[in-house]
């Protein structure tokens, strides 16, 4: 690492001296999470001023600790890790709020061994580092920096983690902007959830989990009011949600993935929890957990409530209609055994909707939304008339086991056909044999070309 670093600050030093060359790219550009090859993105660590942010290796869960958001005052912001692509990677890059893209022959570099084998194990002949260095010299007020790569003949965001790799620079106060009103009590306006579990009663959404694996136990938590699922200390503990299938009794709508593209998850952990996890998902249209359906969770390190909130707007693979999600609860678990609180698993038509019902729900609980939080059970058609019988609620059908695929003991992976595609590959989780020499450990994703 220490070499990594020393390439950083010559690249600084170099930024500093030269122009960066700029391209004119049109306002859309595709992200790394269409892309229909086999891709992925490791992301080591977030710069300022050349100097590192956080503790060396730990970029994602630093920006996903603060919701993708940097406040302070730099010269440069930028971020380090490195990339694979089954097609030649030709540079990275950034631009800020839209604009034109800044390239830079200094933002990529040679990788190394390891990572080149890494690439070799997931079927990508194409491996880079990169340091992008974004110059937000003099930048005040709010600035959204996105990070692009150049791979074969197209121009794309990056992305990792099932997110797209971007943050919000947060400048010195910008003193010719509006003023803000000032402060008072403000509504949060929340779009509500089409489909809304809110586990406030027992035993109401029969049949909602099922399978588990490194799981003691699932069941209502009175004291609380919400799910609690109870891991022992194992690698990759989960449960499969059979969402739709219960939906459809209490809603009357199946999970359509062309109108609801963001999932959310609201949880508390305890002090005990692990690492991140995954959700793997299966479809109508594609059916079964792929590799090439999955995404990396990150929690916050703390005990109050937060949502794990993942927007598949850009996911291709998130088609058809939902049939069961399976979340993997922790990578890893170091305690003897943790508890994850599960107050809610809504499904949204935005990200924007999504985040703010969070911010509600994490003030109200389900006081704010008590139409929702009571779902009406579907009857069923009224038969023909009799003197004497009166149709009773439709039983919730008998719901079968999916049973999670199993894990090699040599890498972690999967024993299902993997599917070839364009995932993330981050520290922590399910490692690859392969990177055993890089810091961290890695998840491998791969899609289907069509």
């Amino acid at each position: 690492m220490k070499k990594v670093l020393a390439i950083l600050l010559a690249t600084a030093l170099v930024l500093s001296a030269l122009p960066f060359v700029v391209f004119a790219e049109k306002a859309e550009l595709p992200s790394m999470g269409e892309y229909e090859g086999s891709c992925y993105t490791n992301l080591d660590n977030v710069f300022k001023d050349g100097e590192l942010m956080t503790e060396d290796g730990k970029g994602l869960p630093f920006l996903n600790e603060n919701d993708f958001v940097v406040q302070t005052e730099a010269q440069t912001l930028g971020i380090g890790g490195w990339v694979a692509f089954d097609t030649e990677i030709k540079g990275f890059g950034y631009r800020i709020d839209g604009g034109e893209a800044v390239f830079s022959e200094d933002f990529i570099h040679d990788a190394e061994a390891a990572v080149q084998a890494a690439a070799a194990t997931v079927s990508c002949d194409y491996s880079a580092r990169f340091f992008i260095l974004a110059n937000v010299e003099g930048l005040k007020g709010d600035h959204l920096i996105e990070f692009l790569v150049k791979a074969g003949n197209e121009t794309y965001t990056m992305y990792v983690a099932g997110l797209e790799l971007s943050i919000t620079y947060k400048g010195p106060a910008d003193e010719n902007a509006t003023p803000a009103p000032e402060e008072g009590e403000t509504e949060v306006q929340a779009g509500l959830p089409g489909i809304f579990f809110a586990f406030d009663e027992e035993d109401k959404y029969e049949g909602l989990f099922s399978g588990g694996r490194e799981v003691e136990d699932i069941g209502w938590d009175s004291e609380n009011k919400c799910e609690l699922i109870q891991v022992v200390t194992s690698q990759d503990p989960s449960i499969t949600v059979n969402a739709t299938l219960v939906a459809s009794d209490f809603f009357d709508e199946d999970i359509d993935l062309s109108k609801y593209k963001v999932l959310s998850i609201g949880v508390k952990l305890d002090e005990n929890h692990g690492t991140g996890g995954q959700i793997y998902y299966d479809t109508d249209e594609d059916p079964g957990f792929g590799e090439g359906k999955v995404t990396m969770i990150n929690y916050k390190n703390h005990t109050d409530f937060q949502a794990i909130t993942i927007n598949y707007s850009k996911v291709k693979k998130w088609r058809g209609i939902l049939n069961t999600f399976r979340y993997d609860v922790f990578g890893t678990l170091n305690a003897e055994e943790s508890t994850v609180q599960v107050y809610y698993i809504a499904f949204f038509e935005t990200k924007a909707d999504a985040d703010n019902f969070a911010k509600l729900f994490a003030e109200k609980q389900y006081e704010a939304f008590p139409v929702v939080a009571t779902p009406t059970p579907k009857p069923t058609n009224t038969p023909s008339p009799t003197p004497t019988a009166t149709p009773d609620a439709q039983d919730v059908p008998e719901v079968q086991e999916t049973e999670a695929p199993t894990e090699t003991a040599e890498n972690g992976q999967t024993e299902e056909k993997k599917e070839s595609g364009c995932g993330s590959i981050i520290g922590g989780g399910l490692a690859l044999t392969a990177l055993t020499a890089l810091a961290g450990t890695v998840l491998a994703v791969k899609r289907k070309k069509d």
